[in-house]
């Protein structure tokens, strides 16, 4: 009966046990790391751009028409350069 008393007691005792810590000692931080930052966007910056269309139509009128035929091919292109300002963008 003591052998059970004793055992019990002990694993009791473990079992309350916390771990250990010692409250005058520094804890280990690991190493300050530098945060790393995106780029912000930005508009500034040239650009080239191409835009192609089809259009088509009907007329009904009498007589030669001044305007030829309404259907037909449209295309065009661009190039340009923006500068950014804060909120504003300047473009040419």
């Amino acid at each position: 009966m003591k052998k059970y008393l004793l055992s019990g007691v002990a694993a009791l005792g473990l079992i309350a046990a916390g771990a250990a810590s010692a409250a005058d000692l520094p804890s280990r931080k690991g190493p300050v790391v530098a945060p790393v930052y995106v780029p912000a966007f930005t508009w500034t910056g040239f650009y080239v751009g191409a835009n192609a269309g089809y259009g088509w139509g009907n007329m009904d009128s009498r007589g030669v028409s001044a305007f030829g035929d309404l259907d037909g091919f449209v295309g065009g292109g661009q190039i340009g350069y923006n500068y950014q300002l804060g909120q504003i963008v300047l473009g040419v």
